[in-house]
């Protein structure tokens, strides 16, 4: 996981949706770490900072309205 003291770097990701059978692009970002574990595929040139206290327990930005 990449920290930089309350900050950590997030990226947007690809995966596969079954249901209309191509790849899409994730609507929140999440940490590499949390992409690498089975989110997708990182798009690295999206990387951006955010604070900690953002994301949920496995690495993904919190919707805005959800804990």
């Amino acid at each position: 996981m990449q920290i930089t003291g309350q900050w950590m770097l997030v990226y947007d990701y690809q995966f596969w949706d079954p249901r209309i059978g191509h790849m899409i692009v994730s609507e929140t970002p999440a940490t590499l770490e949390a992409i690498r574990s089975g989110l997708g595929m990182p798009l690295t040139h999206t990387g951006r900072r955010v604070a900690k206290s953002t994301l949920d327990s496995v690495g993904r930005v919190r919707k805005p309205g959800h804990a």
